[in-house]
């Protein structure tokens, strides 16, 4: 992947690194009802940022971006948050549906 070179300090916003358009569509189609932000392509890298109105937006906000992660049949992105870089893996979703079917 490649190095996010971005200066952000902005605590209100996490951006998260996609691989492709259709990874950002699906990220709008199940982000957007809930939060803001914006996406644009980096290179050969897609940026998908979601607004948070509050903290306690933060893990709900992630859950249901490891979901998606898990349904695109990915194994995990990269996220930045607070000017820190995070890995959000999707693994261990699928590996619950999994048990559970």
């Amino acid at each position: 992947m490649q190095e996010l070179d971005l200066d952000l300090a902005l605590d209100d916003v996490v951006l998260f690194e996609l691989q492709s358009p259709e990874d950002v569509d699906a990220f709008r189609e199940r982000i957007r009802p809930r939060w803001e932000g914006w996406s644009d392509a980096d290179g050969d890298l897609w940026l998908f940022t979601a607004q948070l109105e509050q903290s306690s937006d933060l893990a709900p906000l992630l859950r249901e971006a490891q979901q998606l992660i898990s349904a695109l049949a990915l194994d995990a992105i990269r996220f930045c948050l607070d000017g820190r870089i995070y890995v959000l893996d999707g693994a261990s979703s699928r590996r619950a549906a999994e048990l559970a079917a």
